[in-house]
């Protein structure tokens, strides 16, 4: 089984992390950092914003800075919440 990532940020996703519905249910979709009670908590967010947070998480961690550009510039778009780039829940 595919391991589950936050289809904002791409944080791997388990249940201790997940983000919540509006009926107080985990979502399937998106961690508990991006998103609850059923909508992202900075909804105005922009996909390059996104990508210049996830770069920062990451060199936070010690990855090499070309790997956290290149992991945010092509993995994130391919995420749920920036296809089409509109950022809205699904």
């Amino acid at each position: 089984m595919a391991k589950q990532m936050c289809q904002s940020c791409g944080m791997p996703l388990k249940d201790k992390n997940k983000g919540s519905e509006k009926d107080g249910s985990l979502s399937n979709l998106y961690c508990d950092l991006c998103y609850e009670n059923g909508a992202f908590k900075d909804p105005d967010l922009t996909l390059e914003e996104m990508q210049k947070i996830c770069v920062q998480a990451m060199r936070d961690m010690h990855f090499p800075k070309f790997m956290a550009v290149h992991i945010a510039k092509k993995q994130l778009p391919k995420l749920k919440r920036w296809q089409n780039n509109l950022g809205q829940a699904a």
